[in-house]
């Protein structure tokens, strides 16, 4: 199997644009609930529309083409600004809501955006920082009295009074996002990231995890991490699926979350099902909508525990920022397990002589492509 079946069903082909994937969803389910939040709906006809006022305003403005910066909360304006972006053709860069000073200006500068996308509350952090190569600021909520003098500051209503521009035709190894590394082990690196990786990756997860029309996901995870663009969002417009957007995790409001929206699915780490495991155990724990979680690293005796206790499927995947999914998970692979490599993918675990080690011996995982633009195109200055 080289093609992602749920892919190849919804667009005829085995790999595309965003912009391309969107379009077909939107054609086959436009009035079926796509974002979720703070009490609103807007179905995927609703979401393409924005996204394509949005990149008509960037045609206006002469932004087109070019990179759009975002430093936004969990909201339905940060995937129009996305989509919109390359929908024009450009890239979308989304800066991490956590940081700030030293780290946040060296992220921004490094963006070579001349578009912020901001609010308020983010511009009281990011403001100060702004480089002068970004010319435009455009707020989702009320615009500050006055923000820089030679700063354009316009608000989200400009976006929703421009008209929908038509989709630039992208190919799929165009850059799709630049996503920064979470710096563990020194300067955040600037991943390019092609269309391609998007679409193809998300079409694997909906065929490995069995998503489907209708799933709702929790969706926590911010768009400054693939989890949050990939392995949700894009996951989703695959499926056919609706994104429940909440602030941030929280142990103490997740299950009242879960069981407001109806979702079926959540994204997360080992760590939040540890959290979650602290609550003492109640009557209510199998009471919920849940029927699948995609979670990093699960160590066996924690993915035995909470599917027992909570009455869920829990599956695996490996990868990282560079190149997603690595792993897909594969009916009947033991607890504790990633399960195999990714038909995009070919995966090794190697000595420091790159060759290969016996089974149950420590070494180094490597990967390369089976196919083009399956992963990042390199790093950015670096």
């Amino acid at each position: 199997m080289i093609d992602p079946p749920p892919l190849t069903a919804l667009i005829g082909k085995d790999t595309g644009s965003i912009g391309e994937l969107l379009a077909v969803r939107v054609a086959r389910t436009p009035e079926r609930p796509f974002i979720l939040h703070s009490g609103k709906c807007w179905t995927y006809s609703e979401a393409w529309d924005a996204s394509r006022r949005f990149a008509g305003f960037l045609a206006a403005r002469g932004l087109a083409g070019g990179r759009i910066a975002a430093f936004l909360p969990k909201c339905p304006e940060a995937l129009f600004s996305w989509f919109g972006a390359n929908l024009s053709g450009g890239l979308w860069v989304a800066l991490n809501r956590a940081h700030r000073d030293a780290v946040l200006l060296d992220l921004l500068a490094r963006s070579r955006a001349r578009l912020l996308v901001t609010d308020r509350q983010g511009w009281e952090i990011i403001g100060p920082l702004l480089p002068p190569e970004i010319t435009e600021v455009l707020f989702t909520d009320d615009v500050p009295a006055d923000p820089r003098p030679a700063l354009q500051a316009v608000q989200w209503s400009s976006v929703l009074e421009t008209d929908p521009a038509e989709s630039v035709p992208c190919p799929p190894g165009a850059v799709a996002t630049l996503l920064y590394t979470s710096g563990t082990t020194g300067r955040s690196k600037a991943v390019l990231l092609p269309h391609s990786m998007y679409v193809r990756g998300a079409g694997w997860l909906v065929e490995s995890f069995g998503f489907r029309p209708g799933d709702v996901f929790h969706d926590w995870m911010p768009l400054s991490h693939i989890g949050g663009q990939l392995h949700v969002t894009m996951t989703a417009i695959v499926a056919g699926a609706c994104l429940a957007q909440v602030p941030a995790f929280s142990r103490r409001s997740f299950w009242e979350e879960v069981r407001a929206s109806g979702a079926t699915a959540f994204f997360g780490f080992s760590s939040i099902l540890s959290l979650l495991l602290e609550a003492p155990p109640g009557p209510n724990d199998h009471r919920h909508s849940l029927r699948v979680g995609l979670i990093g690293n699960m160590p066996a005796e924690l993915l035995t525990t909470f599917q027992r206790r909570f009455g869920m499927r829990l599956l695996d995947t490996y990868g990282m920022s560079e190149c997603e999914p690595l792993t897909l998970p594969v009916p009947g692979m033991p607890a504790g397990s990633c399960g195999r490599p990714s038909p995009d993918f070919e995966v090794a675990v190697l000595d420091e002589e790159d060759r290969p080690v016996q089974a149950g011996t420590a070494g180094r995982i490597c990967v390369r492509p089976r196919r083009p633009f399956v992963m990042m195109l390199g790093y950015e200055g670096d």
